[in-house]
């Protein structure tokens, strides 16, 4: 298919099925967890960095958005792979990643401390994106 505005690129659907075959499973949730319409965004954890993290082949999502598999694991899932997409595969919590980067970015800092934003989520905070509510929480609101 060829664009009819000159200038303009076209995307080969067959090429990129080809290319991405071995992410496709994962597409959905990294998608999701990067940002879209009903989820924000992690500040710096774009699209790109997110099929970088996948195409590692280190990660799976195949837990997220799974209704037979336990929520603790689609947490625990996703925790691994954002923490792989702020470069702190390291770490054991986002709250601890959020902290390290705060030190770095403090310590390299002449004019005062970085903003927020820029930080990664507190483990509180990610679990209200990835996280199904739990059935407490169903049954108080319902009530």
């Amino acid at each position: 298919m060829v664009s009819p505005v000159k200038g303009r690129s076209f995307i080969d659907i067959n090429a990129s099925v080809e290319k991405n075959r071995d992410v496709m499973g994962n597409l959905l949730a990294a998608h999701g967890m990067t940002g879209c319409d009903t989820v924000a965004t992690y500040y710096g954890t774009g699209k790109g960095v997110a099929l970088k993290v996948l195409r590692s082949n280190v990660h799976s999502l195949s837990n997220v958005g799974d209704i037979n598999c336990p929520g603790e694991d689609a947490v625990q899932q996703s925790t691994r792979f954002l923490l792989s997409c702020y470069g702190h595969p390291e770490c054991e919590s986002m709250t601890e990643a959020r902290q390290k980067i705060w030190s770095m970015k403090v310590s390299r800092s002449i004019g005062g401390a970085p903003k927020l934003q820029t930080l990664p989520p507190t483990n509180e905070t990610f679990r209200e994106n990835v996280a199904p509510p739990s059935s407490d929480m169903e049954t108080s609101h319902s009530a």
